[in-house]
């Protein structure tokens, strides 16, 4: 799950943003593990999340998990939670 969140947030990146930097982020709090993948390479609003972030979240709320979308002044970032004691 993990490893395919980090892949669908770069391939967003590259595919929907012109980024010229691509961080990925990973802590551990309170029995919580938050993955965010934030990017510099905002362009206007493309509309509602495509098929990937959808699949994920579907994948995400199985676990007990969630998928956020944020977009901040000059970057934009996606984030998953999972309680810890479900990642496989």
């Amino acid at each position: 799950m993990v490893g395919t969140f980090v892949a669908e947030g770069v391939r967003n990146a590259r595919k929907h943003a012109d980024p010229t930097r691509v961080a990925v982020k990973a802590s551990v709090e309170s029995g919580y593990v938050w993955i965010t993948v934030q990017n510099d390479g905002i362009r206007p609003a493309a509309g509602d999340p495509g098929i990937g972030l959808r699949l994920l979240e579907l994948d995400a709320d199985q676990l007990g998990g969630s998928v956020t979308t944020t977009r901040l002044e000059e970057k934009w970032e996606v984030t998953l939670t999972l309680p810890a004691t479900d990642l496989r």
